[in-house]
């Protein structure tokens, strides 16, 4: 009987050794994660984005359900409507494309898209306003547009948690952190090593709140990049910009979760005009989503002088506000201040916005206007005899309207 015991604990433990050296550690898993993204020509998701957080006790939760076609090398098209969880109303779409000739950017708040330069530019500047969407899956998918990092999505000091049914399908649960937050969370597919999910801490890391400077050249090619133009008023504006971010970044203490989530995804086969994406009725092109808005050669076209392009300037300023806002009412339960008729330097003061932001040719900060409640607000821009006002639900009124 001892030697049955014996025996019988012999091959339970060879088994289990067995057993051990056939899982994979988190380094292997993911390098087949990035092989697997790498090898890949299609790839077609949809899912959501549920970032949790809170700011000095003020809880909020912003949802985002995105779709995503991605094609190599350089085909894609994301789509994203995202809103603040007990705000009716106010839901924001936005999208990224290229069809094969253009990078272009939408965005709903401001009723506006724009031409990139670059595919980089383009999916770096939708990561944010996508809350992700645009970057976790497809900087693997497009790697060579990435930044060369020894793991995917540069997640440090990797380790396998456990193993997870999600779905039904069961998958690894790696962690980490990355440069810029404070612990990541993965969970890879044990059949197809797909990526289904993914967790961040919004905690930022001491590495990410420290915003460094840029030279003129750097700052230059940022304006450019974005459809500016390089003019030293513009690399001025942005060095204002990101010196705001960088006193904003120091006091920052919002804590949470953001979780990525693709529900569903695919590899199929697409057809020409999958990557095409045509901007809601009334949206304009405009040549910056990031700055003054500029406007038709006066030289091809006698414009300058129009109220349309005159108008165009104060509703851009409006989007500008109308995110200000929605950020506000993100860190605060939910809620948009208080205000009543403010403006000018006191509305830049209570959103945060600078006034170098909404000062242009034909609109001053003194012409924009808000009145808000916890539940609602509506803005007005006011040029001449002409307002054009919006709320909280994208309803418009005033003398001035985008749309008949």
């Amino acid at each position: 009987m001892r030697m049955y015991g014996a025996a019988c604990a012999f091959c339970f433990m060879s088994l289990a050794t067995f057993a051990f050296a056939e899982e994979p550690d988190a380094k292997q898993i993911l390098d087949k994660v990035a092989a697997q993204y790498a090898a890949m020509q299609t790839y077609q998701a949809e899912g959501t984005v549920v970032a949790d957080m809170e700011n000095n006790g003020a809880k909020a939760r912003l949802e985002t359900t995105f779709s995503m076609k991605l094609k190599k090398p350089d085909l894609y098209l994301i789509t994203w409507v995202q809103k603040v969880v007990g705000m009716s109303g106010a839901e924001q779409p936005g999208a990224v494309w290229n069809a094969g000739n253009q990078p272009y950017l939408y965005m709903g708040v401001m009723k506006a898209y724009s031409k990139l330069k670059g595919d980089d530019m383009a999916l770096a500047t939708a990561t944010g306003i996508s809350a992700g969407a645009a970057h976790t899956v497809p900087s693997l998918f497009f790697s060579a547009l990435a930044p060369k990092r020894s793991t995917p999505l540069g997640l440090q000091d990797p380790k396998i948690e456990k193993n997870e049914t999600l779905d039904g399908e069961e998958c690894y649960v790696i962690s980490g952190s990355s440069a810029g937050s404070k612990r990541i969370t993965l969970w890879v597919s044990a059949k197809s090593y797909f990526i289904k999910q993914y967790a961040r801490s919004m905690e930022l890391t001491e590495a990410a709140k420290n915003i460094p400077e840029m030279t003129d050249e750097q700052l230059d090619a940022t304006v450019k990049a974005t459809g500016g133009e390089p003019t030293p008023e513009a690399r001025q504006k942005l060095r204002d910009a990101m010196n705001r971010a960088r006193e904003t970044m120091k006091n920052v203490k919002i804590t949470g979760v953001s979780t990525e989530r693709h529900v569903t995804f695919a590899t199929p086969d697409f057809k020409a005009g999958d990557f095409e994406f045509k901007p809601p009725e009334g949206t304009r092109l405009v040549d910056s989503l990031f700055g003054a808005v500029k406007f038709p050669d006066p030289d091809k076209e006698d414009v300058t002088n129009t109220l349309p392009v005159k108008m165009s300037e104060g509703i851009a300023g409006v989007g500008l506000i109308r995110i200000a806002l929605r950020v506000y009412a993100a860190a605060h339960g939910g809620e948009y201040p208080t205000l009543v008729g403010i403006k000018g330097d006191a509305l830049c003061a209570a959103l945060g916005i600078g006034a170098q932001d909404l000062n242009g040719k034909d609109f001053a900060v003194a012409d924009y206007e808000v009145n808000s409640t916890p539940a609602a607000y509506t803005i007005k821009a006011t040029l001449g005899a002409e307002t054009y006002i919006i709320n909280q639900k994208g309803v418009e009124s005033g003398t001035y309207r985008t749309a008949p």
